[in-house]
């Protein structure tokens, strides 16, 4: 059996032409060529999307070793190397998102949104979800939000109940949800370009009815052993052992840190791409409300912190400033008393590290480290604030 990391190394290697030949069963003189357009890691595999230009033509290929892709997509390859089952599939045709073929499909579309004129694919997680926009003559007609099939319900049931999501329009397929579009800006972008930080108390959730009824999804900090795996195979050396010290000391840090806390109706991935601003800067909606339910509010600090720490790392000028001072005043508010039943400071530090060192399993090769680091100065904030208290 092999590991993510080692799926990873073979998929992206000299052995993908190999891979690709096999799955379109073409004899090796062939020529051909094999680019990698993108790579998304989980816990249970991974998953690699090709540019393939072949004589039969270009094509475009996901080849993924996740399970469930291996149990459902239409060719199953075995490479050289490890004897390593991989399943491979032509986008848009996904085995576990039997709605994206229909949702890239602009005739099909029509069906739906008679107005529609084009059609973008805006984001693509393979076997889990794919969100298209749909165009007309007057800008964004929809967003088509791809799901698997039993899960839309419960995404249905997200939108409805969380405050400011964009409201469901339809389910025109299996899996598909048409979302009516939001107006405005993110969040992000706004502070990046030296917009004043929209006051955390207006980003964070509260009590609302009816939210005992949305599934809970455990927020980074109980998944915090995953990230480390996937993460693993991309340090090599005092880097690997940074890693596997920091996680230590983040789990003793996460278990110490405990206590009962108010739960509230969490967004579960709140970060500055998520929150739609309008022109002034105000709140006005929220995106990929998939992971919100019940939760601590510490969770979603930790998150807009972690994401706004590493966009400001992963910047630079004036933007790097405004992001990191964004991050800064953010704790700062956090720590108002009207908070601090939600948000002590060592827990915050804690669950804010262990959001940003799961960004590293999503950061390019060579930012891998400074991402560590990152996590390991919030961790360091944590313990400094408890020897002071």
């Amino acid at each position: 059996m092999t590991s993510p990391g080692e799926d990873r190394t073979l998929l992206t290697g000299a052995e993908r032409t190999a891979l690709v030949r096999a799955a379109l069963h073409l004899r090796r003189p062939t020529p051909l060529s094999v680019h990698v357009e993108r790579v998304q890691a989980r816990p249970d595999g991974v998953s690699v999307g090709y540019q393939v230009d072949a004589p039969v033509g270009r094509c475009y290929l996901m080849a993924s070793t996740v399970p469930a892709a291996l149990a459902t997509a239409p060719v199953v390859v075995t490479t050289n190397t490890h004897e390593l089952r991989v399943a491979v599939w032509s986008h848009p045709g996904d085995p576990q998102l039997p709605g994206l073929a229909e949702a890239c499909d602009l005739e099909r579309v029509r069906a739906w949104l008679p107005e529609a004129r084009g059609l973008e694919l805006m984001t693509y997680r393979a076997l889990r979800r794919a969100v298209i926009k749909v165009t007309g003559r007057q800008g964004p007609l929809a967003y088509l939000k791809v799901v698997r099939p039993a899960a839309a319900p419960a995404l249905a049931l997200r939108h409805r109940g969380f405050p400011g999501a964009p409201r469901v329009l339809g389910s025109p397929a299996p899996g598909v949800l048409a979302l009516e579009p939001l107006a405005g800006g993110t969040l992000a972008a706004w502070v990046a370009a030296g917009g004043a930080p929209v006051p955390l108390a207006r980003l964070i959730g509260a009590p609302v009815p009816g939210a005992a009824a949305i599934p809970r999804v455990p927020p980074v900090s109980e998944r915090l052993s995953e990230h480390v795996r996937m993460i693993e195979p991309r340090v090599v050396g005092t880097q690997r052992r940074h890693l596997l010290d920091l996680s230590r000391d983040l789990h003793g840090a996460l278990a110490a840190s405990a206590a009962p806390r108010p739960v509230v109706l969490t967004h579960g991935d709140l970060h500055g791409d998520n929150v739609i601003v309008d022109a002034a800067g105000r709140p006005c909606g929220v995106l990929d409300v998939d992971r919100c339910g019940p939760g601590f509010l510490l969770d979603d600090v930790a998150c807009l912190l972690a994401h706004t720490e590493v966009s400001a790392a992963m910047n630079d000028g004036a933007a790097r400033d405004h992001l990191a001072a964004a991050a800064q005043a953010w704790w700062r508010q956090a720590m108002h008393p009207a908070l601090r039943r939600h948000t002590d400071p060592a827990a915050l530090a804690a669950r804010t590290a262990a959001s940003i060192l799961a960004l590293a399993g999503v950061c390019p090769d060579g930012t891998v480290p400074s991402v560590l680091d990152l996590a390991d100065a919030y961790l360091r904030r944590g313990h400094q604030r408890k020897d002071a208290s």
